[in-house]
């Protein structure tokens, strides 16, 4: 089955993200149902969003949580049957396991300012 919408290619660091976004309510629903496990080099973007779950998957995912300024405020691995919220986000990116922080969405880490649909998505290392 097709993905949300087609994908808008943006670059982190050190690799291309194709971003794909849910921002219809419907869209939101779904999310990654019923859908193949996205490659290492994809995320799915929800926005507006606060919670997520994993009810009906059969993988799992790495979840990162966004504010409204660009920071990543919380970034999690979910399991298949589990849900996990973050009251103070305003976006949250979905990725295959183990591919948040190869594309640099780690917690504390901000996201450009470059807005799609309302929301953060390129991820820039935080450098010390």
């Amino acid at each position: 089955m097709a993905m949300p919408e087609e994908p808008t290619k943006k670059y982190s660091t050190d690799s291309v993200l194709s971003v794909y976004k849910a921002t219809s309510f419907l869209q939101r629903l779904r999310g990654l149902l019923a859908r193949k496990q996205l490659s290492a080099s994809e995320a799915l973007m929800i926005a507006p969003c606060r919670d997520v779950h994993t009810f009906g998957m059969r993988y799992t995912l790495d979840v990162a949580f966004c504010s409204a300024d660009g920071e990543v405020l919380k970034q999690v691995r979910l399991p298949p049957n589990r849900v996990s919220v973050c009251k103070d986000a305003t976006c949250v990116f979905e990725f295959s396991e183990n591919n948040a922080q190869k594309h640099g969405f780690t917690v504390g880490n901000r996201i450009e300012k470059e807005l799609i649909n309302g929301c953060l998505v390129k991820p820039i290392s935080k450098r010390i």
